[in-house]
């Protein structure tokens, strides 16, 4: 009897659309992550596409401010690189700023050092708090890291 109440409860709980997380307590270790994203950074608004595919470069398109519109960042290989109207900087990593609102998006999404609690993700960037939301697929909901003014919203993630 009671071996039928617990698959009971079990069905019920698939049925009603009630998830058991699997990955709870595991490390955050994304298999790659394609997204929409929308970021306020020290009251700057920012939006474009992230594309980061597990083991290769991270690509950050800006779609918002209009004035930016189409201005690609590339992070592979220890370099940076910049590209703008036809014009292209290549950086090394350690000369990019450490803080810069790509930075922060991508370090965070490859840090594979959080363990996940609750839908969360909590570490440290650069010695700043910060918390990343996923949602039951373990995809990028929202990054806030407060001290600094940042926070992004993640849409569209595969």
């Amino acid at each position: 009897m009671k071996k039928f109440i617990i698959l009971f409860i079990l069905i019920i709980l698939i049925t009603s659309g009630c998830k058991i997380k699997g990955s709870e307590g595991q490390q955050y270790k994304p298999d790659g992550i394609y997204c929409d994203f929308n970021v306020i950074y020290n009251g700057t608004e920012i939006e474009g596409t992230l594309s980061m595919p597990k083991g290769e470069a991270s690509v950050i398109v800006i779609k918002k401010p209009a004035l930016l519109s189409g201005f690609t960042i590339t992070s592979e290989n220890g370099n940076i690189t910049a590209e703008y109207l036809g014009m292209t900087v290549k950086l090394p990593v350690d000369k990019f700023p450490a803080l810069s609102f790509s930075s922060i998006l991508t370090d965070v999404l490859r840090n594979e050092d959080g363990i996940i609690q609750n839908g969360e993700v909590k570490g440290k960037i650069e010695g700043f708090d910060y918390t990343l939301l996923l949602d039951e697929n373990d995809m990028p909901v929202s990054l806030s890291v407060p001290k600094q003014g940042f926070e992004a919203r993640f849409n569209n993630s595969k």
